[in-house]
């Protein structure tokens, strides 16, 4: 018989013979957090199987549930490797295949499969005893017949008839239920996680199923686990469908939560977390903006006025840029794209004409296009001025006395509004030299120019 110690001070397992006394002959394990040591202890299950020439083998399980993992030893006490480890969140919701949060209870069957009962959970996993390898679960939470709330053991019969029965304690919901073999298998499917964006409400997503097949089995979506968007779908017999229209660059993968009920095989009551991926679909660009639309007079062929930039919602997609005939293309013979660049190949003369049309088209990567029609403004430059300046300091009498009363109360450098450009500069800029706020072209530029 084995002996399980799952004190906080003194965490072992103890084998023992079964001699009269109850002597006990070896201590497994050790308190830790490594390979063989454990924090709490709180099941053990041994198995045997044939080994090279046809001998059984036994192996010891044991769960250790602060852990989160199944130690597996020889029968001597020998370590020989760990299953599972604790429950992960990822960005759909709690990781829990081959994983556990309070493991509780644990058996082997004749498959060498083994059964870890997750407390926390309500239910219990199908795990390779070897590899650890995910096989399936059984077990959902809730209050209907084969349903489980708080299981706290497990156990697997003997064969009878060829079938065994799996018994969990359902502690919480004050019964114990009775699962048989092929049910405890069971694996709930779809045969498509994948939608395309923007396809209408009612979309079917994929047909669900059951693997072992079970006649007269119905589904429906259920809180818990991996249910935060059940809202989002429905199910119509064993189709499931959409109830709204999703947009890939929004959100782009969901997470539902099914379960599998069957009327003519009471305990199949399993349900599964399924992850609903989005299929992006090129959309078209809708138009062209250009940042910064003005350009000064008098400057050289090959200015930059600015960048242009595709208004599209697929907002990682690529776009080239081009001047195309059309409404709108008055002047684009004064302009070349380079690029993203829009460049004079004029030099331009505001009172000659001091605002051009354009007509620019987009196309993304898939070759779906766009066109605008987009107007430059030319900035004035006055290389002198023949306004009156009596007191000489660059700056026109009228502007002066406008904004001060005096034609000589003014500075050139000083900065009567504190907003970091001198009198002289406001004058050039034609704004408010009392007004922080007052905003004109040659401080939008943050260039030093006469405008008047």
């Amino acid at each position: 018989r084995q002996h399980l110690d799952g004190g906080f001070m003194s965490q072992r397992i103890g084998r023992s013979r079964q001699d009269a006394a109850g002597h006990r002959v070896r201590t497994i394990g050790s308190t830790g957090s490594g390979d063989g040591e454990f924090r709490f202890p709180v099941a053990v299950a041994v198995a045997y199987r044939l080994a090279g020439g046809g001998n059984p083998e036994g192996e010891l399980f044991v769960a250790d549930q602060q852990n989160c993992r199944v130690h597996v030893f020889d029968l001597a006490g020998n370590f020989r490797r760990s299953i599972g480890t604790a429950v992960t969140q990822g960005s759909l919701g709690w990781k829990w295949k081959g994983k556990f949060v309070r493991l509780q209870s644990i058996q082997v069957d004749d498959q060498y499969r083994l059964h870890a009962l997750d407390t926390q959970f309500h239910h219990v996993q199908m795990l390779n005893a070897d590899s650890g390898l995910y096989l399936g679960a059984y077990g959902t939470f809730g209050t209907a017949p084969g349903e489980l709330n708080l299981p706290l053991d497990i156990l697997i019969t003997d064969s009878v008839n060829g079938q065994h029965r799996v018994l969990v304690a359902n502690t919480g919901n004050g019964r114990v239920e009775i699962l048989s073999q092929i049910v405890a298998g069971a694996t709930v499917t779809l045969s498509s996680s994948n939608v395309v964006e923007n396809a209408v409400s009612n979309t079917l997503v994929g047909v669900l199923g059951v693997t072992p097949v079970t006649a007269g089995t119905t589904y429906r979506l259920v809180a818990g686990m991996g249910g935060d968007d059940n809202a989002l779908f429905r199910i119509d017999g064993s189709n499931l469908n959409t109830t709204t229209v999703f947009d890939h660059d929004a959100t782009n993968s969901y997470s539902l939560r099914i379960k599998a009920m069957n009327a003519n095989a009471v305990n199949l009551a399993y349900a599964d977390t399924f992850t609903i991926t989005v299929d992006n679909v090129n959309e078209p660009p809708t138009g062209v903006e250009l940042q910064d639309a003005t350009v000064l007079e008098n400057q050289p062929a090959g200015t930059m006025v600015g960048r242009l930039v595709a208004v599209d919602d697929d907002v990682s997609d690529s776009h080239t840029f081009a001047l195309v005939a059309g409404v709108g293309d008055t002047h684009n013979g004064s302009f070349a794209v380079s690029s993203n660049a829009l460049c004079t190949t004029a030099v331009f003369d505001y009172e000659a004409l001091n605002t051009y049309s354009i007509r620019v088209r987009t196309q993304d990567a898939g070759g779906l296009s766009a066109t605008s029609v987009l107007a430059v403004a030319v900035i004035n430059i006055i290389e002198s001025s023949s306004e009156p300046d009596t007191d000489a300091d660059g700056m026109a009498n009228t502007w002066e006395y406008n904004h001060t009363g005096s034609i000589t109360a003014l500075a050139p450098a000083d900065d009567l509004d504190g907003d970091g450009f001198s009198n002289l500069d406001e004058w050039y800029a034609d704004t408010d030299p009392s007004d922080p706020t007052s905003f004109g072209p040659a401080k939008a530029k943050g260039t030093l120019f006469m405008f008047r």
